[in-house]
């Protein structure tokens, strides 16, 4: 009968021990990825993400489809966020 009784409580750890190991490496991965999204960029990813902004824009002018025009303005918003200055 003692092996009956402690058995509920040492599945019960053992739950919590997965739970708390789980939300732990929850935690981890959201860290990582914000580190990710907010190390400071270099200037190659900025020079490479202006060319990209002018390509998108080159092309938008030859083509008169509003989608294109919309995705250049996004991604120029984007890059005002990251960088901090107009591309």
């Amino acid at each position: 009968m003692g092996e009956k009784d402690g058995s509920p409580a040492l599945s019960r750890r053992g739950c919590l021990g997965l739970l708390l190991i789980g939300l732990a490496f929850i935690v981890l991965v959201y860290t990582v990825i914000i580190y990710i999204m907010t190390k400071p960029q270099d200037e190659v990813t900025e020079a490479n993400e202006r060319q990209a902004i002018e390509l998108c824009w080159q092309r938008a002018e030859d083509t008169e489809r509003s989608f294109t025009r919309d995705s250049c303005k996004e991604m120029e918003k984007q890059f005002k966020r990251k960088f901090g200055r107009e591309p």
